[in-house]
């Protein structure tokens, strides 16, 4: 094992070398193209045994993806932002054939206005695309999600694809200390990825994404999908566990901060770490919530009230030295 200054790109380049990956479609997006040039070096160069291949666009890029990982070869890819959104449409298509490959995101906000800093807005868009999704919070996360993404993909209680995110700008170009294992040890962890179902071969023709007309049929491979996903949460903590013997690093499905008891928190993703005094601050506001009385102004808007509703101003005091204003429609019986 050896210690080496990653950049976030860098990390998940080496993780999808580590991972011995076959075939990587690729289209250059910033804040992501560092890692399809590293990948594209490492192929040129034969440190990369396989077939990288640059396509005409991010849709093309995941359909090749699909298509490649149909036939059981260990598939990566990447992109970001826009380009994420460009492949939307194949993201269902390809967590629908039930393929296992890992595609890494560069979270990058969305235009207009076109920006460079990072933003959520891309991956919270493919939340129920049928990707699994793991976020990383360190250039390390970076290589250890990855790695762990192909063992969730290639299991066959989940036979889905599943994207990595990192914040883009912040994770991608940001370098860190990133421990990098033996190829040995990676090995032993992500062995060859086994026979997929039903296999696609030229030799066996088979039809896999074909129409379904009526609904009921529909909703079985859609529910079939949902239990994959359900089957996910299971197979991590296995993953996971078998990860830290290992390689001595354990992440858990969701970190909490002292969480046990409390009526809410903000959740957190990616590199928006919390601050040192988080739990401090919010057992403060807690309790000052506490000690406020329950009473609300209502104010009546005759001007914002129809023949079936009627318009409410509220107002209530919150913790420190700020006041809640909100506006509030109660429908007359049932509602129009």
């Amino acid at each position: 094992m050896v210690t080496r200054l990653l950049t976030g790109n860098a990390a998940a380049a080496w993780a999808a070398r580590l991972a011995r990956v076959d075939y990587v479609p690729a289209f250059p997006i910033t804040p992501q193209t560092e890692i399809i040039e590293t990948l594209a070096d490492w192929f040129a160069g034969g440190q990369l045994a396989g077939k990288f291949v640059t396509m005409d666009s991010e849709h093309s890029m995941l359909m090749a993806a699909g298509a490649a990982a149909a036939t059981g070869v260990r598939t990566f890819t990447a992109t970001s932002s826009q380009g994420l959104l460009h492949a939307m449409e194949a993201m269902y298509t390809v967590s629908g054939w039930r393929v296992p490959l890992v595609l890494v995101n560069v979270s990058r906000g969305l235009s207009a206005p076109i920006t460079l800093g990072p933003d959520h807005n891309d991956v919270l868009a493919a939340r129920d695309s049928g990707f699994l999704q793991l976020h990383a919070e360190t250039c390390q996360e970076v290589l250890d999600s990855v790695l762990i993404a192909f063992r969730l993909a290639e299991d066959p209680r989940i036979s889905l694809p599943v994207l990595v995110n990192l914040d883009g700008f912040y994770l991608s170009f940001t370098r860190e200390p990133v421990e990098l294992p033996e190829q040995s040890e990676v090995d032993r962890f992500l062995p060859p990825p086994a026979s997929p179902q039903p296999g696609f071969r030229a030799s066996r023709p088979v039809a896999q994404g074909v129409a379904v007309l009526e609904g009921a049929v529909y909703s079985y491979f859609r529910y079939q999908l949902h239990l994959a996903m359900t089957n996910a949460l299971e197979v991590y903590e296995e993953v996971a566990e078998e990860f830290a013997r290992q390689f001595g690093r354990r992440y858990e499905p969701l970190d909490q901060f002292h969480s046990s008891g409390r009526r809410g928190r903000p959740m957190n993703t990616a590199t928006i770490a919390p601050p040192a005094d988080f739990d401090a601050f919010w057992d403060e506001i807690d309790a000052e919530l506490a000690q406020l009385p329950a009473a609300v102004e209502r104010e009546h808007l005759p001007l914002h009230s129809t023949d079936h509703s009627d318009a409410w101003r509220l107002r209530l005091t919150s913790a420190g030295p700020y006041r809640i204003e909100a506006f509030l429609s109660v429908p007359h019986g049932d509602g129009p």
